[in-house]
């Protein structure tokens, strides 16, 4: 990539992220020609890998998106210039809607890269936060929810949109994620009481229809998990 900037170099990569390559030998031929490039890591099933791509501009704060997404297990996470970040996962080998509030997921639905550690932009340099931590898997919970091949909803309604929107949970899945989500919070560590009101907000805000604290039922069932 152009040395401070996001274009594919013309001379070394004239067909961009198609031009990608694991050959330390052109690799480093490239930078023996030009030494300040930017480095650009291909995104998409071919290649993969799967980066979400979380942006931090005025109203729109792609961590509130990730918070909706619960991408809660450690994987190799870079920051960039913006304040916004990428994380990155092993592409599960399906077609993915690409679009959410403030967040892209990169070769969710074909090809196209990010801009990766070292590079440097005239705002910024892009860091990771740990460079030892793996690529996790991209998490299964999400992919019903994010399958681009998802067919349209029974009696004609209306698609909402939205993260939250996108990732409702439909009755007679309900428990299952309850069960999914409490065994990745235990394994991190937190607490009984912890775990409890992380299901809740869960559950009010992406069951349809929503978990209430006034159903005994709903109290029962959250407990219980």
């Amino acid at each position: 990539v152009k040395a401070g900037e996001k274009r594919p170099d013309p001379l070394l990569a004239p067909d961009g992220f198609k031009n990608c390559t694991t050959d330390a030998e052109t690799v480093g031929g490239w930078f023996d020609v030009k030494s300040k490039l930017n480095v650009g890591i291909a995104c998409g099933a071919e290649y993969g890998l799967l980066v979400v791509d979380g942006d931090i501009k005025g109203a729109v704060d792609g961590r509130k998106a990730l918070s909706d997404l619960w991408l809660d297990q450690p994987t190799l996470t870079a920051d960039t210039p913006s304040g916004g970040f990428h994380m990155y996962y092993r592409h599960p080998g399906t077609a993915l809607k690409a679009k959410l509030p403030g967040i892209d997921l990169k070769g969710a639905d074909g090809g196209g890269y990010v801009l990766a550690p070292p590079s440097i932009l005239p705002n910024g340099a892009y860091t990771w936060r740990d460079p030892e931590i793996p690529i996790a898997p991209f998490p299964p919970y999400l992919l019903d929810e994010l399958r681009a091949d998802q067919p349209p909803r029974a009696n004609g309604a209306a698609k909402a949109t939205g993260p939250a929107a996108t990732l409702v949970v439909s009755e007679g899945r309900r428990h299952a994620r309850l069960v999914e989500l409490g065994a990745i919070y235990r394994g991190k560590g937190l607490a009984s009481d912890e775990i409890e009101t992380l299901l809740w907000e869960h559950a009010a805000r992406s069951f349809a229809p929503p978990f209430s604290r006034d159903n005994a039922e709903h109290e029962r069932e959250i407990e219980a998990v």
